[in-house]
């Protein structure tokens, strides 16, 4: 059990933010098509560390990150690395209290997330394993081999992973305590019919897989089609031609002949 302080979470998720727009998208506002989150949506599950808002104690404490391959701040071609610490309350809502993102070498990033699991007796860090294989493992036990680390591998759409996690918020079970206006830009800019932002959504990615680690439940493991057994793959004419020139067939009808022959003695 982790004993919480309100104003210290406080103090880290508002140092965490940032100025608004640094990531612009074509789709931001509550009046987006198919929108998953929208700004009131966000505002209502928003905890400020506010006389009579107690946070709960954390059951569970994990570190996202969503990996980009950028070289360091001077590449220009690469996303950030998106790096969310999200918890599990007593109350079993999920918290969203820092947003580390940044757009670092390997070995400084690296350090950020090797310090975070430090600095909040973080249980596990997930990584998305698409990007680079195995890098994001390679990197953080480059910093501490002994922070246990699970790879996730993204098989379908963005927007299919982010629903159910979209619907934990409209059921307000989950939170961000303090504004975290980067990564809440992303989030507005996912659609049921795929994301609309100009840039990745590496901070909404790591989000998204940081609560799917926390509510397991709420999402659909990928699974193969279950194949049942014997299909029979041959056309309707090509059955119909077999059984006509069967022998089974052939002794049926005239049995059938004899007894219809039967009846009319």
């Amino acid at each position: 059990m982790r004993p919480t302080s309100t104003q210290a979470i406080w103090i880290n998720s508002k140092g965490s933010a940032s100025a608004p727009g640094s990531d612009s998208c074509t789709a931001c506002s509550d009046d987006s098509e198919g929108a998953l989150w929208t700004e009131e949506l966000l505002a209502q599950n928003r905890v400020l560390g506010q006389e009579g808002q107690r946070l709960p104690q954390w059951l569970r404490v994990v570190i996202a990150v969503d990996p980009s391959g950028t070289k360091g701040p001077e590449d220009k071609r690469s996303d950030e690395v998106g790096i969310m610490v999200c918890t599990l309350g007593t109350d079993v809502h999920g918290y969203l209290i820092e947003d580390l993102s940044v757009k670092a070498k390997p070995e400084i990033w690296g350090q950020i997330v090797a310090e975070a699991y430090e600095r909040h007796a973080a249980d596990r860090v997930y990584g998305e394993s698409n990007y680079g294989g195995d890098m994001v493992r390679a990197v953080v036990h480059a910093q501490d081999d002994r922070i246990p680390y699970e790879a996730v591998n993204a098989t379908r759409g963005k927007e299919v992973r982010a629903e159910p996690i979209s619907a934990l918020y409209e059921q307000h079970r989950i939170h961000h305590v303090g504004h975290f206006p980067e990564v809440e830009d992303q989030l507005m800019a996912m659609t049921v019919h795929g994301y609309t932002g100009l840039k990745s959504p590496d901070r909404a990615d790591a989000l998204v897989w940081g609560f799917t680690g926390l509510f397991p439940k709420m999402v659909k493991k990928d699974s193969q089609p279950m194949i049942p057994p014997n299909i029979n793959v041959a056309p309707r004419s090509s059955r119909a031609h077999a059984y006509a020139g069967s022998k089974n067939v052939r002794v049926s009808t005239a049995a059938a002949r004899k007894q219809r022959t039967r009846n009319r003695k």
